[in-house]
């Protein structure tokens, strides 16, 4: 019998955080390059993004995904805003309206063209991407699985333990936490992964040291890449 050559359904990841600033970006490109490096075919997308200037610019987090996956587009953000504050507040400073429904769409059809899909969010999970939806309603209406980012440093058990609560609350399988080490470590720093297994075994963690560069976090997170595609 000839051997099939029917496509494999692509499958699309929220990276979402127990906070801003925890290592989002850098892990979601470093994945983002893992599974590149792999031959695996990803995109990495930001729906929404804000403290952006009139063009597209290298220090943009949307801009460093598309670089780390190899694609071609889009090359930012789905949805750019200036202020650095939170989308729908960036937005009503500008006057502007966010529809989650386009990023849904835009994020479904890339998902039937390519392998992985790669979708990081803005803030933690409950932070709202609209006055109306966070990262968390657009994971389960576009079936979603989802990775955590923490910070690896003290306090962020709780952090981590609530996100996961709030995504089985929402029946979002979990693939799995990355720590993230902080910029300034602190004396949990290192210690939260083994404790974590403590709490709870069946959770699949990585530790990620401190990197300079979301290079060298690809090769510490190959692991994490077939967490997505084994």
């Amino acid at each position: 019998m000839a051997k099939s050559t029917k496509r494999k359904a692509s499958r699309i990841v929220l990276v979402t955080g127990t906070d801003t600033g925890v290592g989002k970006t850098m892990v979601t490109a470093g994945l983002a390059r893992a599974l590149s490096d792999r031959g695996v075919q990803v995109v990495a997308i930001k729906p929404v993004e804000t403290g952006c200037g009139e063009t597209v610019g290298e220090s943009e987090d949307g801009w460093i995904l598309a670089s780390a996956s190899r694609q071609s587009k889009p090359v930012g953000a789905l949805t750019r805003l200036r202020e650095p504050v939170a989308p729908p507040v960036a937005a009503d400073l500008e006057g502007s309206t966010l529809d989650a429904s386009c990023w849904r769409e835009t994020l479904a059809s890339y998902s039937e063209s390519t392998e992985v899909v790669l979708v990081e969010g803005a803030g933690g999970l409950l932070s709202p991407l609209t006055w109306k939806e966070t990262a968390r309603d657009l994971a389960s209406s576009l079936g979603a699985v989802a990775l955590v980012v923490a910070a690896d440093r003290l306090g962020t058990l709780n952090h981590t333990l609530l996100t996961l609560e709030a995504l089985a609350r929402a029946e979002i399988r979990t693939l799995g936490i990355v720590f993230s080490a902080p910029p300034s470590p602190d004396e949990s720093t290192g210690k939260n992964l083994e404790s974590l297994r403590r709490i709870d075994p069946s959770v699949k963690a990585l530790a990620l040291a401190r990197v300079k560069s979301w290079e060298e976090a690809a090769k510490k997170l190959e692991e994490v890449s077939r967490w997505i595609v084994p």
